[in-house]
């Protein structure tokens, strides 16, 4: 699940604002033991994106008195995807440790979010709204980490639900 929050201004069928949150995270463990020694590593990388978008809801349907029932929606969003790679790790032969590492790396790349989504006025100020498409990232990569480049990508589906509320 991912949580993000969007403050937007809307004029007629236009809307744009900022759009901050969606914090993703994932990780691993790779480790092995027999009886001369023993290796691990553990590694938790967590992507934070920000940005801007704008909306152009391309139909609404109106009610007889002319409420607002539920409009359709397109969405672009530029933004940043702030990323940062926690590895941790040792090597021991016979009880002894040759070798560990702590290292912590960040990055920044650029992402672009396309979607296409409907809102449901259940009153004049509250909606709720859904929506689903792809988020275009750029695969964040760090020169060294354990002797070895490492990288992620962020990119993929995203389904979107949540609660609106309008000024």
């Amino acid at each position: 699940m991912i949580h993000v929050i969007d403050i937007g201004y809307l004029f007629e069928q236009h809307e744009f604002g900022l759009k901050g949150g969606g914090y993703h995270s994932t990780g691993g463990k790779l480790s092995l033991k027999d009886y001369s020694g023993e290796y691990a590593n553990r590694f938790i990388v967590n992507g934070v994106r920000a940005g801007i978008y704008y909306k152009n809801y391309f139909f609404t349907y109106e009610n007889r008195r002319g409420r607002e029932l539920f409009s359709f929606f397109g969405e672009v969003s530029p933004g940043i995807f702030m990323t940062q790679f926690k590895n941790r790790g040792f090597f021991m032969v016979n009880g002894e440790e040759l070798d560990n590492f702590d290292e912590m790396f960040n990055t920044s790349v650029f992402s672009f979010l396309t979607q296409i989504g409907t809102k449901y006025y259940v009153t004049e100020k509250i909606n709720i709204h859904v929506s689903m498409g792809y988020d275009f990232v750029s695969k964040a990569e760090w020169g060294e980490s354990a002797y070895n480049s490492a990288s992620i990508n962020w990119s993929g589906i995203r389904f979107t639900g949540g609660v609106g509320f309008s000024f």
